[in-house]
């Protein structure tokens, strides 16, 4: 696997701090990506207390894509499906459709390895203990929002150590972040390493973290076989079809599910007492992530 191309001065600025960094080991784990040849594939769940609350799979087969929405809390029950050409309106969103553990290894739909040669070198830093080097991109169109970005990877493999993101100049100078994303724990897994446990914190106006996003990878494999059909939805009978590449809406034949019998679950109220100087505040959340990622095939 070749070596990120970088400008000579930006060779020059990383040989000052590390005399090894044109070995063609650098920057290779930015490669990681959750991409085959034939297709793409996510399956989005989302758990609140441990009780799965909704599901949205995502397929690709390298030609059109696919969004398949469940009904409310019934993993199993297929509610709309959506047939259209860009996977999981990456298009709109302009930033790649992936879980953040996988998502950090590109700028913006670009691997990091290619985007590299555009982005400014702000120098060397110290980020967990690790060296890494600080990579910024000015004003990135990052989820329909313009953003200052701040890449640091770790000076000997590349792997994405923290992302900072600013709204612009003022709060990059004045250290307010939007956002961040921090690797806390590296894994090699098949000779890849990976961020196998992250954090990302989103902050308020004021500075305070307001959410907090605990990611952990569970599983994962590199280089593995699967059929065509892996990369295409299997639709249920009775259920509705949007389809705009050929411009129609449909059902698909047969009877529609029924939804199972709804078992009856104790409620508790939940109280919010607010500070005792009365000021309004917004509340912090914390939410557990775990993935269990396939990545496979060439690098496309």
């Amino acid at each position: 696997m070749a070596a990120a191309t970088l400008t000579d001065q930006q060779w020059d600025e990383l040989d000052e701090f590390r005399a090894s960094t044109r070995d063609a080991r650098v920057f290779r784990n930015a490669t990681i990506i959750l991409i085959i040849r034939c297709g793409r594939y996510l399956d989005d769940k989302y758990m609140k207390a441990d009780v799965f609350v909704t599901r949205t799979e995502y397929f690709g087969d390298g030609a059109k894509a696919a969004i398949v929405e469940y009904r409310d809390r019934q993993a199993d029950l297929q509610r709309v499906v959506f047939i259209q050409r860009d996977f999981a309106g990456e298009d709109r969103m302009g930033k790649a459709a992936r879980p953040m553990p996988i998502e950090v290894f590109y700028f913006l739909r670009t691997p990091l390895q290619e985007a590299l040669p555009k982005a400014t070198v702000l120098g060397a830093e110290r980020v967990n203990g690790r060296d890494c080097y600080a990579f910024f991109y000015p004003q990135a169109d990052y989820t329909l929002t313009k953003q200052d970005l701040v890449y640091c990877l770790d000076a000997t493999m590349g792997t994405p150590i923290k992302i900072t993101s600013y709204l612009n100049e003022a709060t990059r100078t004045k250290g307010s972040p939007a956002w961040t994303w921090t690797c806390d724990k590296l894994e090699t897994t098949q000779g890849h390493e990976i961020p196998a446990v992250s954090t990302m914190e989103t902050y308020g106006p004021d500075g305070k973290s307001m959410i907090t996003h605990n990611f952990t990878v569970e599983s994962i494999k590199f280089d593995a076989d699967y059929p065509a059909t892996t990369f295409w939805p299997t639709i249920q009978t009775g259920v509705t079809v949007l389809d705009s590449l050929a411009k129609k809406t449909y059902e698909t034949p047969g009877v529609k599910l029924p939804d199972p019998p709804v078992a009856k679950v104790a409620t508790e109220a939940i109280v919010a007492t607010p500070p005792g100087d009365g000021s309004a505040t917004t509340s912090r959340m914390t939410l557990g992530l775990g993935f269990a990622m396939l990545l496979a095939g060439g690098i496309l």
